[in-house]
């Protein structure tokens, strides 16, 4: 890696490691409290400081290769998260089409509230997708980082 005087020093390399930490523990409470009544302090407070980290991860770009090499490794994951709530979705969506077909054409009327093949409105929320992707990215993030090994 070439010398770039911009760049973090030390301290700064270690407090950004320190922060990914920090961030996935918030990750953690974020996924928890789709199922756990935490308050809205406490998602605000951890939806924020995880998505700030984000923006930061995306934008900054004082963070040596390897740091960003981990970063990498995490937004894969993520995004292997988000494809396959999004391949779910898009397969149950299909199915309850067809099958609302397959009742008329049997002859019968479908209920507006039949949902056989959507998901539970618990499992359907914006946050739950959003802390699943997080928790995603920071568990590639530190597999990268004391297990993958390479060249991150």
């Amino acid at each position: 890696m070439v010398y770039d005087p911009n760049r973090l020093d030390q301290g700064g390399r270690e407090a950004a490691y320190w922060q990914v930490r920090a961030a996935g523990v918030m990750s953690l409470v974020m996924l928890a409290s789709n199922f756990l009544p935490l308050g809205p302090h406490v998602e605000g407070f951890v939806g924020f400081y995880v998505g700030i980290w984000f923006v930061l991860f995306a934008l900054y770009r004082k963070f040596d290769d390897y740091f960003m090499g981990l970063v990498h490794e995490g937004a894969l994951w993520a995004l292997c998260v988000l494809g396959l709530w999004l391949g779910v979705q898009g397969l149950l969506s299909i199915c309850e089409g067809f099958y609302g077909i397959g009742y008329s054409a049997g002859g019968a009327e479908l209920s507006a509230d039949d949902r056989t093949f959507a998901l539970p409105a618990q499992f359907n929320s914006a946050w739950l997708i959003g802390s699943a992707v997080a928790c995603a990215f920071h568990a590639g993030f530190l597999y990268k980082q004391f297990r993958g090994g390479g060249n991150a």
